[in-house]
């Protein structure tokens, strides 16, 4: 379904949008990211690799790499072990 894109944007290889994503001027989002449905990003956020971003949450400022974060205000929520192994990550890998 919609997913806006704005001016600028720099998109990654294998990323999922769900539903209803909006994403303001220049954002980045690096690799294998993963964005929940009804996502709101703040223009000039950058979001990156492998991370798992929760349905509904307002993005306000930079998601570093291998984390999932949600929530208003977002907040993070550990490391995105799911997303990692099914990414073939090695459990000794994602624990480092």
């Amino acid at each position: 379904a919609y997913v806006h894109i704005a001016h600028d944007c720099i998109i990654g290889k294998n990323i999922i949008l769900a539903n209803n994503v909006t994403l303001a001027g220049h954002i980045e989002i690096d690799d294998y990211a993963r964005i929940g449905g009804m996502v709101a990003v703040h223009q000039f956020v950058r979001i990156g690799g492998h991370v798992m971003v929760g349905g509904g949450s307002l993005v306000r400022k930079d998601v570093p790499p291998y984390v999932m974060a949600a929530r208003e205000p977002l907040s993070y929520a550990g490391v995105n072990r799911v997303g990692l192994r099914r990414s073939g990550f090695k459990t000794e890998d994602i624990h480092h």
